[in-house]
């Protein structure tokens, strides 16, 4: 019988092959890199066929950022679709942090999922981001890696004509951050633009192309006492070309007309009129 009580009608036989699954291991988020300073700083891995696993935490020093994320950049043109998971590498542009083997529990072809917890990544003297790795102990070229970086600084970067915006909020609580130090660095590395947020946790970079000229904004970091994060522009700009965002072509004046306070009174007619 069957599993809710059914029969077959006639008695049927099958050749079923049994094999392994290919040994694999990977994050269970793939672009996932920011996580919240406080907070549980782990992630989550799945393995299938592998014994023990190595973990590897590095960290990218702040100076060095923009040249490690060269070394990355062509995977930001790839879709949802095709997603390019790059095997990152800290190298000489930071520092082995620390290392560790994991025993996984015994059985084949079941799905393991374990973490990585980045707490002793935490209080290193340099600021910066962090590339994690995970391979396989008996099989290193079964691997995966991912970028980091831990903040409770949220940023937002708005380039309008010639301006630059950028709003800082804590992560954990959406408050605005003020005083905290924000620069703009350039494809090459240098720092193009620097201040300060105001009380509003923000801060408006005036005249760009005059200030800047010669060089191209990449980055925008922001510190605030030990705490640092940044956005990538070249990775978080949105592309405008498919979408009609020039404006009126020549001069028009829109008008658009509203019932007084919504209600409307017998032979008593108000209207307010919006130009734009």
């Amino acid at each position: 019988p069957g599993l809710y009580g059914g029969e077959l009608e006639y008695d049927y036989e099958q050749e079923v092959s049994m094999v392994n699954v290919e040994p694999s291991i990977n994050f269970a988020d793939k672009r996932g890199k920011y996580l919240m300073l406080g907070g549980e700083e782990n992630l989550k891995v799945n393995a299938v066929n592998i014994n023990e696993v190595e973990i590897e935490v590095s960290q990218v020093f702040k100076n060095n950022i923009v040249h490690f994320l060269n070394q990355y950049g062509y995977y930001y043109y790839y879709d949802e679709y095709d997603y390019y998971n790059p095997n990152y590498y800290a190298g000489n542009f930071g520092e082995t942090l620390y290392s560790e083997k994991i025993k996984l529990p015994a059985g084949e072809n079941w799905l393991k999922s374990f973490t990585v917890n980045l707490n002793k990544a935490l209080g290193q003297k340099f600021k910066g981001i962090y590339t994690v790795s995970v391979h396989s102990a008996d099989e290193r070229w079964r691997s995966d890696s991912k970028m980091v970086a831990i903040s409770d600084l949220g940023i937002i970067s708005k380039i309008a004509q010639d301006e630059i915006y950028v709003f800082v909020n804590t992560i954990s609580g959406t408050q605005p951050v003020a005083e905290a130090e924000v620069s703009i660095i350039s494809t090459n590395n240098q720092t193009i633009l620097s201040g300060k947020t105001d009380e509003n946790g923000v801060i408006i970079f005036k005249d760009v192309k005059e200030k800047t000229e010669g060089f191209d904004p990449r980055l925008v970091v922001v510190e605030k006492g030990e705490d640092f994060n940044y956005i990538d522009l070249n990775e978080t700009m949105i592309e405008t070309s498919r979408f009609d965002v020039g404006g009126h072509s020549m001069l028009l004046i829109l008008m658009y007309s509203f019932i007084h306070q919504g209600i409307f009174i017998a032979q008593v007619m108000k209207f307010s009129f919006l130009l734009s």
